[in-house]
């Protein structure tokens, strides 16, 4: 199923959705029928079991076996709060702010995995464009994208062969594709 990115913001959120599913698992037991009480605890343990797959391993299906078993969680959250129609002000907090949880951390985590950083991409070309890249993303420019792109093929095409050299790059033009035999070792 493949890996995500597991940055640090990724692994901080993982963190603490292990944290908030354990506490989310002590403050909601027993939902109050025998068969939702078992569905609950498996439901809790395929949460932290995908979390701590994603932490420790980046699998996907750390991920996918998390977010399916928080849409799980919160069908045990409704069960207990339909269980239990005479619940005071804090259950109902409770409850409102667990499905939230339940499901607003996978959302927030999957973002944090897959967050791109064009203004990194923009600084490694910076000093070569005069800050160019920084301005045409800023701008949504995408033909000047497209000229930062090109740029940043071409000094990865000449830094891999080890010959970069201030002023000394071959030019690209609109259309022309980096013909890496130019370049390799051989």
């Amino acid at each position: 199923m493949g890996t995500m990115e597991r940055n640090d913001a990724v692994r901080k959120a993982s963190w603490a959705a292990v944290i908030l599913a354990v506490a989310g698992a002590l403050l909601l037991y027993p939902i109050g029928m025998p068969v939702f009480d078992a569905i609950f605890v498996l439901t809790k343990i395929c949460m932290v079991g995908g979390l701590l797959l994603l932490i420790f391993s980046g699998r996907k299906a750390g991920f996918v076996l998390w977010a399916a078993a928080s849409v799980v969680a919160v069908a045990m959250t409704i069960a207990k709060w339909v269980l239990a129609p005479d619940a005071g002000i804090f259950a109902v907090i409770l409850y409102l702010g667990s499905m939230v949880v339940d499901l607003g951390m996978p959302l927030l985590v999957h973002r944090l995995a897959t967050r791109q950083y064009p203004a990194r991409q923009a600084v490694s070309v910076r000093g070569l464009l005069g800050g160019k890249a920084s301005c045409c993303h800023r701008a949504g420019d995408d033909a000047c994208l497209q000229e930062v792109d090109r740029q940043e093929r071409r000094d990865a095409c000449c830094e891999g062969s080890g010959r970069i050299e201030m002023g000394n790059h071959h030019e690209l033009g609109p259309a022309e594709e980096i013909d890496d035999s130019r370049h390799r070792h051989h």
